[in-house]
Parts: C-alpha cells; structure tokens; sequence
C-alpha cells in the first residue's frame, strides 16, 4: 500500500490535507464539517457517517494537491460487512487510494453537457453505470486503476464481466431527443446504433447487454477505464509509467474541450514505444506501442478494429504524430484474436500476457502460459 500511496503522490509532487472525522457517534448529520458532509445516499443509509471523499484544488499555488475527508465510522475495524461493505482492510485501503487519486488528476467535465449531472439523475455512479459524461467515468476510472494495484475485488474484472455479458445500466435522461444525439445522450445513440435494451430493467434507467455496446459507449463506464489503466501497468510492470504519462498529459487533460482520457493514451502508446524490456535478447526489437491498443481493443469488447474506431472512442483523429499505429491494424491485431479460443471468449493470460511476449514487453522462460478457467486470469 505504501508503494502504491508514494508513487501516486508523484503525480503532483506535493502534500494533501487528510480530514480525519468521529462520526461513530452518529448523533446528526455532520453539516458542520468541512468536506464530505454526508455524502451521498451513504449516511442516510448509516446514522449519518461520512463516506470517504476527496477533491483536487485548482489553485496550484497551494503547498497541497488536494484533500481527502475520512470518517472513522468506515475505517473501523469493528465495522460489519453489512454495514455498507467495504469492510475488510484491504477494501479499505483500495477506497483510501482511489479518494487519493482525486487529489491529483483534475476532473474536467465536459462543456457539451450543459446542465447535465455528469452522474445522471440520481447524482450517483455505480460499477455497472454508463455515465453521461465520459470524463467523470474516466476520473473514477484512472483512480480505481491504481487502488486496483494494491487490491483488487474478483467482481471489479471485465474480463467476468464480458465472458458472462453482464448488463449495464443508463440513467433515463429527459431533452435527448436531437438527432444527432449529443455525447451524453447515451440511450438515443445507442438507439441510432441499432443496440435494443433489456426487456426487464428498472423504472428509472435502461439496461444493455456488456457486447453489445459499441467501444466509444462503453468508455462512458468507469469500470472500463480503471481495467484498461490497471492492466496497462500490469503488463508494464510499472505505476511509475502511468505516473509519468498522467503528468505529461495534465495540460491538455485540464481543457474541458477534450475527452480527458484521449491525451493520457497517447503518451501510454509514446511510452510503449520508448519501452525497452531489459531482459530481452540482444538484437531484439520491443513493440511496446501495440500493447495499449491490444489492452483497449481487449476491453471495449474487441471493437477497436481500425484506426477509424480508435478516432471515435478517443474523440481525436489519430495520426504519425502520437505514433505510428498502423502496422496494429494491419497485422498485430489479427496475432491478439488468433490467441482467443473462440469469439466469446475473453482471458487475460491467454490473450494480453501472450500478446505483450509476442511484441516483446514480457520475456517468459517457459511457453506462453497454458489455458486457464474463464475469469481467472490476473484480471
């Protein structure tokens, strides 16, 4: 956990306040404290205790980042697992890292949504939720990533979760009836995208079936960019890359014009370029720069077919600037699908693991891992 704590830190170099507050006695809402005052639904639901939260200051003249705000009610080692979950130590710690993220990368909304929530009508964001605006699910995202690195739940894998086709939910948002739809109008493009909703779902939201949505849809999860983020550090081997990908990207992620997760891309594709494995043989040439596409064509379901699709999920035009990704297209990507037992079948070890040996980030000494159960693999 201190690993993790310290190399995230490194992202703004600089200190962050911690709130540390007694709400086990529970007498009253806590109106009177400076941060996470009653978040959410959460100390309705629990005597009013305070939910971890956390936010980054936009003033970059300050000694600190940001602040984090903890109640001693969810930090309890007393605390049942009913009482909300997250409940053991190591969820605990995973709550802690991903509040702490929030103090170093920016959440900048996007100026299309209007009045929009960026959480939808309930002002609230769950694992399985496609959020109107994809930079608020982008920054759940890259801060679950790094807490996935310290502990990471069996049901937080996507790679459950599109070998069994979970379903995902939308918030039933009103003033979407414009075609073409702007981005946050979720249910109407995926109407346009011919994508028909679950017969049965809730009174106030729609749901989809996980392979049905198309890859720039399914970015509006957070779940998919925290996987995406983690098992790029994962196959690397590193946080310190995403850290130093993360800072390299801030100016253009602080524009509210941009999809934030776009410029992080592509300085985790430069870095897989400029990755060099140590063990490799001499001689032998590393192509890092396949191995973030692999990861994100992986995750959005094996959508990320060409450069076209990649323009769309990024909501930028991809070009030899960034790097040149062609030769992914062309003839690596056809290696990644040659990996899958069959169409409807995702696994880490047998498809990301052997893909990042065949571009030469991994070296194994025995053959490429044998065929694990669905879901086991190391997400």
């Amino acid at each position: 956990m201190q690993r993790v704590i310290r190399n995230v830190l490194c992202i703004s170099d600089k200190k962050v306040y911690v709130f540390l507050y007694n709400d086990v006695p529970n007498t009253a809402p806590h109106s009177s404290w400076i941060y996470c005052k009653n978040s959410s639904g959460y100390g309705a639901a629990h005597n009013n205790a305070s939910w971890p939260c956390a936010q980054q200051f936009t003033d970059r003249t300050l000694e600190a980042s940001g602040h984090i705000g903890i109640g001693a009610y969810f930090f309890s080692p007393t605390r049942p697992a009913a009482s909300g979950g997250w409940s053991t130590e190591a969820e605990k710690g995973h709550v802690f890292i991903h509040e702490l993220v929030h103090t170093q990368v920016p959440l900048v909304l996007e100026s299309s949504l209007g009045s929009v929530d960026m959480y939808g009508n309930d002002g609230g964001h769950n694992f399985h939720e496609l959020l109107p605006s994809r930079n608020s699910a982008f920054n759940e995202g890259v801060a679950t990533s790094f807490a996935l690195r310290y502990h990471l739940p069996a049901w937080m894998s996507m790679t459950t979760w599109y070998n069994n086709n979970e379903v995902m939910n939308i918030d039933n948002l009103t003033g979407c009836g414009a075609l073409p739809p702007p981005l946050h109008c979720l249910q109407t493009r995926l109407t346009s995208a011919s994508v028909a909703a679950e017969a049965a779902c809730t009174a106030t939201a729609a749901c989809y079936k996980l392979r049905s949505i198309p890859a720039p849809i399914v970015m509006h999860n957070e779940t998919v960019s925290a996987n995406i983020l983690f098992q790029y550090m994962q196959q690397f081997g590193s946080e310190l890359m995403l850290v130093r990908d993360v800072k390299n990207a801030l100016t253009e992620m602080n524009k509210a014009s941009n999809y934030t997760f776009a410029p992080l891309f592509k300085e985790m594709v430069k870095s897989g370029m400029n990755y060099r494995n140590p063990k490799a043989a001499a001689g032998s040439t590393t192509h890092g720069q396949f191995l973030p596409l692999a990861i994100l064509d992986y995750y959005t379901g094996y959508k990320v077919n060409d450069k076209a699709t990649l323009a769309s999920v990024l909501s930028v035009t991809w070009d030899a600037t960034y790097t040149n990704v062609d030769d992914y297209f062309s003839s690596k990507r056809t290696t990644l699908l040659g990996f899958r037992t069959n169409a409807t079948t995702w696994n880490v070890g047998q498809q990301l693991d052997k893909f990042a040996e065949h571009v030469n980030v991994k070296i194994s000494a025995t053959p490429p891992p044998a065929a694990t159960a669905t879901g086991t693999g190391n997400n």
